[in-house]
């Protein structure tokens, strides 16, 4: 596992540093150190040698080309003077990553011999490093390989119809153009930039549109983002089936963080609506997987029985006690540690979890409970009853739940990878005795 130097400049910085020669350039001047530099200091508080350092950086990375210029005006006629300009994309993509997808940072890193993903060797977990000269694959590329191997409960078709409903989710938290950036104001009037009328009226006026205009020119995300990606993107492959795990899905979620937080910055507002994003996608994703019939019916709420309509397999159902609440009834959505996560009927239908001692069969004397009949008591106690209905009609024609799943969609195919397959005409018929409700 040998690391190699890829780029060196911070890609953040890098932005600041195209904002202030194309600022420059606007104003019909030649992008000089110094120019650069006032810019620099105006907008982003940065030192002298600071600048320096960082524009060094960026010409080495070849994301800011160095020129030379013979002045043709005033007292630079006939002197060489020296200047930036922007860089030119490369003809041919490079074939891996320039920033390491775990800290998003550039310095020395570890190319994925499977995939683009490159990684710095602190970033890596002891677990995840090569036997002795073997090539380094990417803990993303072995989790994807595992996943793909395992049987899945969820047939592609499904898969892609139930992510669609959790990609509509997320596009209610990063509702921005990920990639749009605007030039922050001068936080001091004059800005900085014509040496002869910085002051004037007219320049002021100009100094400040150009401090506001949109930055997002497909270049930048060109020169900076090895692999892009957005939630528009995602939505698109899920309604091209093009999905065949869960995991192949997050992994999208991860890359629009990765390319987020290096074209805007790690503090910047969008990298947190973007972890914040990643961390609904990454608990709707735990919720999919959970129970695939509990994430349909709750984001497609047919109708008012939604709620009642049982899994394949059913849950257990429970009387709960939660901390100043009477006992309730509740689905049991998974059981760990003797701690019960459920989901109460009734209006909210709250989620919660448990300990096994405030925890009662659901065939326990309701009088026991020492329940005061609320109306929300009494709803609750209607939709488990509705709820048991809908599971004695099913028992009706299919004793055994263990051969039964949910066909969710009418897209089904045969290709499902589930050990057994339910007649799809068996399946019409509870659908149709359930909607008699």
């Amino acid at each position: 596992m040998k690391a190699s130097l890829r780029r060196c400049s911070d890609p953040l910085r890098c932005q600041h540093l195209w904002d202030a020669i194309t600022t420059i350039r606007n104003h019909k001047q030649l992008p000089s150190f110094d120019r650069i530099r006032r810019y620099m200091s105006r907008m982003h508080n940065m030192k002298s040698d600071e600048v320096e350092k960082h524009l060094e950086e960026c010409a080495s990375d070849n994301l800011i080309a160095v020129t030379r210029k013979v002045g043709q005006k005033g007292s630079k006629v006939g002197i060489e003077q020296e200047g930036f300009r922007l860089p030119t994309p490369p003809e041919e993509p490079d074939g891996h990553d320039w920033y390491c997808f775990e800290c998003h940072k550039g310095g020395d890193v570890v190319c994925c011999s499977k995939c683009y993903r490159v990684f710095h060797e602190m970033c890596i977990n002891v677990e995840d490093h090569p036997y002795d000269n073997e090539p380094f694959v990417c803990v993303v590329c072995k989790k994807r390989l595992y996943q793909r191997s395992i049987r899945s409960r969820i047939n592609r078709d499904d898969l892609n119809m139930l992510l669609a409903f959790t990609v509509g989710r997320l596009k209610e938290r990063l509702p921005v153009n990920i990639m749009e950036r605007v030039i922050p104001a001068s936080q001091k009037p004059g800005v900085f930039l014509s040496d002869r009328a910085a002051t004037s009226h007219q320049a002021l006026i100009r100094s400040d549109q150009l401090s506001r205009v949109s930055a997002s020119e497909p270049w930048r995300a060109q020169l900076l983002l090895h692999h892009q990606m957005d939630l528009n993107t995602m939505e698109k492959k899920t309604n091209d089936c093009r999905y065949k795990t869960i995991y192949d899905f997050e992994i999208d979620a991860l890359t629009i963080v990765h390319n987020v937080v290096i074209y805007q910055g790690v503090h910047s507002s969008v990298a947190d609506m973007a972890r914040q994003m990643l961390r609904d996608c990454q608990y709707d994703l735990m919720e999919l997987e959970q129970c695939k019939d509990c994430y349909r019916m709750s984001n497609e709420k047919s109708d008012k029985y939604w709620f009642c309509k049982p899994c394949r397999p059913p849950h257990q159902l429970v009387y709960a006690k939660q901390k100043g609440f009477p006992y309730w009834p509740a689905k049991v959505i998974r059981l760990e540690n003797e701690l019960y996560d459920v989901r109460f009927f009734g209006s909210q239908h709250q989620r919660a979890v448990i300990e096994k001692s405030h925890i009662r069969p659901i065939s326990v004397n309701i009088h026991t409970l020492q329940v005061k009949r609320t109306s929300a008591w009494n709803k609750a106690c209607e939709e488990l009853k509705k709820h048991q209905e809908f599971l004695s009609m099913m028992s009706n024609h299919e004793p055994d739940h263990r051969n039964m799943r949910t066909d969710s969609d009418p897209r089904h195919k045969v290709d499902t990878l589930s050990p057994h397959q339910e007649p799809q005409h068996q399946h019409r018929l509870e659908v149709a005795a359930m909607e008699k409700y």
